[in-house]
């Protein structure tokens, strides 16, 4: 009986998560959340929004290089895949880059993020030239 609109995201951190819901919503939450999985004992606390710690997420560093900074040559380096698997979940509207659904043969640049669903998300941090056989050489932070 709980509507998608009154629930938003669900942050993680070591020893919990902070859940970010309606006002309407802490009552009942509060009363029937008494377990989550193997956990039995959990404890709510019901937080401001500014009172709810800046949690940085986790990321690695990928140094690599590519032919081209196309989608699909981008996708493919960062989610460690082929170019034609890439291609097919672009096609098939599964990626995304800054929120906006892309064509294989479309143009990344620094700063853009990009996510896979089901692969997850990276952030084209910089381009840093190119090589002696003219491959461009990038960093990407991936999202783990």
């Amino acid at each position: 009986g709980i509507e998608r609109s009154t629930i938003g995201d669900i942050i993680l951190y070591e020893s919990g998560a902070y859940i970010i819901v309606e006002t309407s919503m802490v009552p009942y939450i509060s009363s029937q959340l008494t377990s989550i999985g193997k956990y039995q004992k959990i404890e709510i606390n019901e937080i401001k929004e500014e009172d709810m710690p800046v949690i940085k997420p986790k990321t690695k560093c990928i140094q690599t290089t590519v032919s081209a900074l196309r989608m699909d040559v981008v996708c493919a380096s960062a989610f460690g895949l082929s170019r034609s698997a890439c291609a097919k979940l672009i096609q098939c509207e599964k990626a995304r880059c800054n929120g906006t659904v892309m064509k294989v043969s479309d143009m990344v640049k620094e700063g853009d993020y990009i996510t896979l669903r089901g692969h997850g998300k990276v952030q084209l941090v910089t381009i840093n030239g190119k090589t002696k056989k003219d491959r461009i050489c990038i960093t990407i932070e991936k999202y783990i």
